[in-house]
């Protein structure tokens, strides 16, 4: 009898593993998918921060539809428990105040004016590659500026991606006369370090706030900077057809707001070591859409330059993915901020 009973948990617990398994895939695909979505919407003749704002605007009112959704039962639930006390809104000092409009400022505005407008004079596929290496940079700056240890297989993966990138850029800078496309890949390789910082400043907030809430204040606060140099250069949403309202839809909806919900079902589900290796496709996913959707060429010289950038970022994260535990918030929630997949997570989701 108790043989008999345990069936139905097993095979629940194995349908969860297939759904995860499925959602973090579909969910580096997407990702991958979004940098062939913006180039194609920057080549129709949008500017980077008409992209930028289109797609956070719709992201910032999904996120606070979730927050009103998840605290609104919150609230419900502890009147109905009379401890309205003991579950407080999310909240922090002053100074972390300050601290998520940085974060907010440099995730979301800063981040993401200097990868649209790198990918506007670079290939989709090469901006892929030099934003998947941001787990790289940020072991480089953690070495740097808080004296952590590198284990010698992690170093070898950063010298791999560091001789990616280089292979990378120097393959657009031979087919580019105009030396454009090195500008490109400087302002995604800035758009990577910003990213880093980023993380790195989003660290102590995780003590006051759970990421659905933290990721909705932030949100929030990069597209009201976004505000400003949206107006200066106009927002024609009158004259923008399907195509471009689908792409925008899909960077927003799809991109910010569903793969966010996925990637932490998959991150519960499945731990950050499986997790880290699905997002390692990221970049591929982005060059095989270049490369299919938008008629990008593949050099040899990139190819090998990719594979070497994918292979190093791939011993960097998934080494510290197997080392680390995975740490939780006060509510239960995964800290994508300090999970070792992170700083993939959220290059394509902000």
């Amino acid at each position: 009898m108790p043989k008999m009973c345990s069936v139905p948990t097993q095979h629940t617990g194995d349908a969860r593993r297939i759904a995860a398994l499925a959602a973090i895939l579909f969910t580096t695909v997407v990702w991958g998918l979004s940098f062939i979505s913006t180039k194609s919407l920057l080549v129709g003749g949008l500017a980077p921060v008409q992209v930028a704002f289109a797609r956070h605007v719709l992201a910032s009112a999904i996120f606070l539809a979730l927050y009103a959704a998840r605290h609104g039962a919150r609230r419900a639930e502890a009147r109905r428990s009379r401890r309205e006390n003991q579950n407080p809104r999310p909240t922090v000092p002053a100074s972390g105040a300050v601290r998520v409009l940085i974060g907010g400022v440099l995730g979301v505005t800063v981040y993401f004016m200097l990868e649209n407008g790198g990918l506007r004079l670079t290939s989709a596929s090469t901006a892929s590659l030099i934003t998947g290496t941001a787990p790289v940079i940020n072991a480089l700056a953690v070495v740097v500026l808080l004296r952590s240890r590198v284990t010698a297989l992690q170093w070898a993966g950063i010298a791999m991606s560091c001789a990616g990138v280089y292979a990378v850029a120097q393959a657009d800078l031979v087919s580019s006369l105009s030396g454009k496309a090195m500008l490109g890949n400087v302002l995604v390789f800035l758009s990577a370090c910003a990213w880093v910082a980023y993380t790195m400043i989003n660290k102590p907030l995780l003590d006051h706030y759970d990421n659905l809430t933290l990721n909705t204040y932030q949100t929030l606060a990069g597209t009201l900077f976004l505000v400003p140099a949206a107006l200066h250069d106009g927002l024609p949403v009158a004259t923008w057809g399907l195509v471009v309202w689908l792409n925008i839809l899909y960077l927003g909806a799809i991109c910010s707001a569903l793969s966010y919900i996925l990637y932490l079902f998959a991150l519960e589900q499945l731990g950050s070591t499986v997790v880290t290796s699905c997002l390692n496709l990221v970049p591929f996913f982005g060059v095989l859409g270049g490369a299919v959707l938008l008629g990008e060429s593949l050099s040899w010289m990139k190819g090998l330059g990719g594979l070497l950038a994918i292979g190093g970022v791939y011993l960097v994260t998934t080494q510290d993915a197997t080392t680390k535990p995975r740490p939780r918030s006060p509510k239960g929630w995964p800290h994508m901020q300090d999970d070792p997949t992170t700083q993939q997570a959220r290059v394509c989701h902000p």
